[in-house]
């Protein structure tokens, strides 16, 4: 059976954050056979909740490209 990939994007992964929280608490009590996760951020993860993620399964990507908050600023 092959594995749902999962993509959960986030703004900023901090180790304090109400949203990154729960995605790492999903991360940690999903079932991995039937799921594979990827964890992204615009910003540069925070070490311990990069550490956090890997431990969990989730592979982590920082995309590092803040341009989406420019156009909101604006409003």
């Amino acid at each position: 059976m092959s594995r749902l990939n999962v993509l959960m994007l986030n703004r900023g992964f901090s180790l304090t954050g109400g949203v990154p929280r729960v995605l790492l608490t999903y991360a940690r009590t999903c079932d991995k056979e039937r799921v594979r996760l990827h964890t992204a951020s615009f910003k540069k993860f925070a070490a311990p909740m990069a550490d956090a993620m890997k431990q969990a399964g989730a592979e982590t990507y920082e995309i590092g490209d803040s341009s989406y908050v420019r156009p909101a600023m604006r409003l």
